[in-house]
């Protein structure tokens, strides 16, 4: 069937589908409240239907589960999950959802997920600007924009940040072999694992992201006229463009006037919504 879409369902359709799978009166209650979106590629591999959650819990619908619970992971490791007919129930809401079934892996993501807040420290003092951040970079690729314009005051700023070591669960079966043992027994490979910023306590924001960066390929440009100092040891996971674009959503939840735009050319200007670029 291709890509699918999951989530957004209208009350009607949710509780019709509560009546097709009996569940408890409190799952029936929730499950009719729900209004997150949801997205797997390859869900009809494993067997899903659909995904959603509560705001509390995540749950995963399947056309039909077979004796065998399929594995579930997030990207922190295996999660403990409880069958109810052809839902699993997963306590918490992830970014991210690994499901390995019928010898696949599926991966599910929550487009709607908002990372937990941490509380950062304000830097006394200014940043350096760069003057490079202020010249239009040729072959500009995308923005990563804030809702937030107004800054919050020094040494109260919040900032959002995803949480994700690495992936748990396996991957899909390797290749067929002739061994008839090893097609029944088949040996799953783990998927890939995503790089990711460790933000370490007591260094500032802007230094660690521009040392990612330059892991990863990439120049950043931190043009903002305030740094922070990271108070706890935190970890945003993903790409060079995912890392920043959360760095500026974490930006954003603390009321920080913030703007990210990425160029062609691996570079990275972080600077106040105010300047044209």
């Amino acid at each position: 069937m291709g890509l699918k879409r999951l989530g957004v369902f209208a009350t009607g359709l949710l509780l019709a589908a509560c009546a097709q799978v009996p569940l408890a009166p409190a799952v029936a209650k929730v499950t009719a409240d729900t209004s997150h979106t949801y997205y797997a590629p390859d869900a009809d591999a494993v067997g899903l239907i659909r995904a959603f959650d509560d705001g509390r819990t995540t749950y995963l619908q399947f056309e039909d589960l077979d004796l065998d619970t399929p594995a579930v992971a997030s990207d922190q490791g295996p999660l403990p999950v409880v069958r109810h007919g052809d839902y699993l129930l997963v306590d918490g809401i992830y970014p991210r959802i690994l499901i390995r079934a019928r010898d696949t892996l599926a991966v599910v993501v929550n487009d709607s997920y908002t990372p937990p807040p941490i509380v950062m420290v304000a830097q006394s003092g200014q940043s350096q600007s760069h003057p490079a951040a202020r010249t239009p970079v040729p072959g500009k690729q995308e923005h990563a924009r804030p809702a937030a314009r107004n800054a919050a005051p020094a040494g109260k700023n919040q900032v959002a940040a995803t949480q994700g070591t690495g992936p748990g669960g396996s991957g899909k079966v390797a290749g067929e072999t002739s061994s008839a043992s090893s097609i029944r027994h088949p040996k799953p490979i783990a998927p890939p694992v995503l790089p990711h910023l460790d933000l370490m306590a007591g260094e500032s924001l802007s230094t660690q992201l521009a040392r990612f960066g330059q892991e990863q390929g990439w120049t950043v440009l931190w043009n903002l006229p305030s740094d922070w100092i990271v108070p706890a040891n935190t970890r945003f996971a993903g790409h060079m463009p995912e890392v920043v674009r959360a760095v500026v959503l974490a930006l954003d939840s603390a009321g920080v006037d913030a703007h990210a735009d990425l160029y062609q050319n691996n570079v990275a200007v972080i600077h106040p919504t105010a300047v044209t670029r």
